[in-house]
């Protein structure tokens, strides 16, 4: 019998020459500060939608408006009866949305770890590296306290994130494993390469 060996060598060379290219690497935190520019949550009541927010509203605080829950009851209501001049229950009313420091800390991290990697030396890297896992955590942490703010204060409202969200997350996990790759290879591999090609042949 032959003996066949089989290297699967295409995917980590293509890990390395992703993680070598500096302008590449930066590019999964760029996507997470962008994200922010997306809806992260629905506010609902039941299976009604009553509100949305972009991740940037969460960041800076801001007004969205609300609807009620009720409002297709009362416009069959309003249609049957006689809309009233006085009373519209329907109208949209503004909800104020306090910044959240959490969000905050996860925006100024994606554009941190962003710039890090433009840095030539190491500790851009690692620094990268360290702002896409406090990024990550961060969006965790808003999840959390969000999810129980409202089971707290708003006892029929409830928070669901969405993709926007979800997106910003991977982002962070993928950003925080490539700049950590490329700091390990700055240290381990690069050298190597360098003793290689100055060694006699």
């Amino acid at each position: 019998m032959e003996n066949t060996n089989v290297t699967f060598t295409v995917p980590v060379a293509g890990i390395d020459t992703l993680v070598k290219n500096r302008f590449a690497v930066p590019m999964p935190f760029i996507l997470a500060g962008l994200c922010f520019f997306l809806v992260f949550c629905d506010f609902k009541c039941g299976d009604d939608k009553m509100a949305s927010a972009r991740g940037i509203q969460l960041v800076v605080g801001d007004s969205v408006e609300t609807k009620s829950p009720f409002a297709d009851a009362l416009e069959n209501l309003d249609e049957t009866l006689g809309k009233s001049d006085e009373t519209d229950f329907n109208q949209p009313k503004k909800q104020e949305i306090p910044a959240n420091p959490w969000a905050a800390v996860a925006f100024v991290c994606a554009w941190l770890g962003a710039g890090l990697l433009f840095l030539p030396q190491r500790l851009g890297a690692l620094g990268s590296a360290i702002t896409g896992i406090a990024g990550f955590a961060g969006l965790l942490v808003l999840r959390s306290s969000a999810i129980e703010e409202a089971e707290a204060k708003l006892k029929m409202i409830t928070v669901d994130f969405t993709f926007g969200f979800y997106l910003s997350l991977t982002c962070f996990a993928i950003g925080a494993i490539l700049a950590f790759l490329r700091f390990w290879r700055m240290g381990v591999v690069a050298p190597a390469e360098q003793t290689e090609a100055l060694a006699p042949q």
